[in-house]
């Protein structure tokens, strides 16, 4: 074994963790970009095209040998300034308690069973899942060893190829015809090709230790949920399990697919035993904007359920419209909070929650929180949008032209045709930057500066959009 460098690099930066070998396997998330003697360069997963302008950070984990016991290895990815990985950490975590769903990104980042926050449980599932599509591979098109043996076949049936040197040593124990003083062998030695399965005893280990170490792991559901995990393990266990007496094959001489499964097996044991007295405190992989963008809308969610008053009376998920909605009951009227909604050109009232519907003059619009206060009187509308920006500080005219398709483009519907629809009353555009002070004290656009650790910026800034601060 050599010493390795591993390498990470994207269009915004070079990351590097050095190892006594190169890594078992190439983590799951990231994709293999060259490799080389001493040298294994990574880049970012593949990415659809609404996540291709995305930033991927978080702590990646590198399974290699140490001597032959495989170990483990974080490849921490920052974050862009001024985040940092505490702070995705932090993210995943409030977004867990609060009970919101986690957002669609890296590998298995939103297909999780719910709770799941700590890194060692999200590689888990990786490996998993690449160990089942291995398996089920390999179950499929089982390989073979090619195989000669020798058959003795009647001289009139055709069958194999003849062993003349065989066949001249051992003719005697077939006795057939006499003719002119010599004995003719009833039989000739045929050489037959065979091809027998395929098997080894250290991928069978491998796929049993698997299948016993994820018959515990409670947070794959039920023992009738992992039973149904581990099964192509356990068949994979019993078509490998060969003659206990023949040696097996030199990894090297391995089909491609079989090995690949047993590195992945073997990998997935290594990140259990070394993190199970371990807890890794830093993020899984993900994609950075769109983890702030859903952690902004559940700080607005955890800032007005601390209203004095309010009582939280619903919290529902999974929409085709909506990626979660909120509603509180407060003094001051019915209050309502919608993550992602999906505005067009019809009114949606969100399933009559509204007295009037929310609509788009322009194209369809997502805003990230959208969050509205009716009453007796009015109906309120404010909107969250969450902005990435790379500079230290966000320009007023930055947030004026990221704020104005909002503010242009949304209006609520009138109670009668005959009355104006009404405006979104404010525009907050949250930032990871210095927030800019808008042109005039009464401008429907407002930026915050938003940030794990903010002390409730963003919280005080609603409040005070819906006129619940005096």
């Amino acid at each position: 074994m050599s010493p390795c460098r591993v390498v990470f690099r994207d269009k915004w930066r070079t990351v590097s963790l050095d190892l006594p070998s190169e890594p078992l396997v190439v983590p799951p998330e990231l994709q293999l970009t060259s490799r080389s003697p001493g040298l294994v360069v990574l880049g970012p997963p593949d990415t659809t095209v609404e996540m291709a302008a995305d930033v991927v950070a978080g702590s990646v984990p590198v399974v290699y040998l140490d001597g032959d016991r495989p170990k483990l290895a974080w490849l921490d990815i920052p974050p862009p300034p001024p985040l940092r990985l505490a702070d995705l950490h932090h993210m995943w975590r409030q977004l867990v308690e609060a009970g919101l769903p986690i957002p669609s990104s890296v590998g298995t980042q939103g297909r999780l069973p719910s709770g799941l926050l700590e890194p060692r449980q999200h590689l888990l599932a990786e490996y998993v899942e690449l160990g089942h599509r291995l398996a089920r591979s390999a179950l499929a098109t089982w390989p073979t060893r090619r195989k000669t043996q020798i058959r003795w076949q009647h001289l009139e049936l055709p069958g194999g190829r003849e062993d003349p040197v065989v066949t001249a040593r051992g003719a005697a124990r077939y006795p057939g015809l006499s003719a002119g003083g010599r004995t003719l062998p009833a039989r000739s030695a045929r050489r037959v090709g065979a091809a027998p399965a395929w098997t080894s005893k250290a991928l069978a280990h491998a796929a049993a230790s698997a299948a016993r170490l994820l018959l515990e792991a409670e947070w794959l559901g039920d023992i009738a949920e992992r039973r149904t995990v581990v099964r192509p393990f356990l068949e994979v266990a019993t078509q490998a399990t060969g003659d206990p007496g023949l040696a097996d094959p030199p990894l090297s001489s391995w089909p491609t697919l079989t090995r690949q499964l047993f590195e992945c097996l073997v990998a997935l044991q290594a990140v259990a035993t070394a993190t199970v007295h371990h807890r890794p405190t830093s993020a899984p992989l993900c994609y950075v904007w769109r983890l702030y963008e859903a952690w902004i809308a559940s700080e607005v969610l955890l800032g007005l359920d601390s209203l004095d008053g309010a009582v939280r009376t619903e919290l529902h998920a999974a929409s085709p419209g909506y990626e979660w909605l909120a509603r509180w009951t407060i003094p001051a009227g019915d209050l309502l909070v919608c993550a992602q909604f999906r505005v067009g050109s019809d009114p949606d009232d969100l399933g009559h929650r509204l007295p009037h519907g929310l609509l788009s003059n322009t194209s369809i619009l997502i805003p990230d929180v959208s969050v509205f206060l009716s009453s007796a009187e009015r109906l309120r509308c404010v909107v969250v949008d969450a902005k990435r920006r790379s500079s230290v500080s966000m320009r007023a005219d930055d947030a004026a032209e990221a704020a104005s398709k909002y503010v242009w483009g949304l209006r609520i519907d009138g109670p009668r045709l005959d009355e104006p629809r009404i405006d979104v009353a404010q525009v907050i555009i949250a930032t990871t930057a210095l927030a800019p002070s808008m042109f005039s004290a009464r401008s429907r656009i407002t930026a915050a500066r938003v940030i794990p650790g903010s002390s409730g910026a963003l919280t005080k800034a609603v409040v005070g959009a819906l006129g619940l601060d005096s």
